[in-house]
């Protein structure tokens, strides 16, 4: 999976032009790196392609997170109203992420099983 692919679907969510979406590059590599740390081997094209998703979902997660830490808001008045949301709805962006992951678990080892005796 090449980090390009995942950055263009990640500039496809947040809505950003390439080059304010360039600034978060970084993003979309560490997410693309966690989530290729966890790959199996020999996912094939279609296995590649799922995770490629779930990276860039990773990627708008985290920068939806930074997002809303930093107090980033879009919005509008029309005369004595005013409308406004944040750049990037928390927790829709975790949902995406955790629907993406589940997506991908076919070709994602198990890291979160454990055995332990009772």
């Amino acid at each position: 999976m090449e980090t390009q692919a995942v950055f263009e679907q990640f500039a496809l969510l947040t809505g950003l032009g390439e080059q304010e979406a360039g600034k978060y590059r970084p993003l979309c590599e560490n997410a693309r790196a966690q989530v290729m740390g966890i790959a199996k081997p020999d996912i094939g094209t279609a296995g590649e392609l799922v995770l490629c998703s779930a990276a860039a979902a990773l990627a708008f997660y985290r920068w939806a997170l930074l997002r809303a830490a930093a107090g980033a808001e879009n919005g509008f008045a029309v005369g004595d109203v005013r409308v406004t949301k944040h750049a990037a709805d928390v927790d829709t962006a975790r949902t995406l992420w955790r629907e993406s992951e589940a997506a991908a678990a076919p070709y994602l080892n198990d890291t979160q099983f454990v055995f332990e005796r009772i």
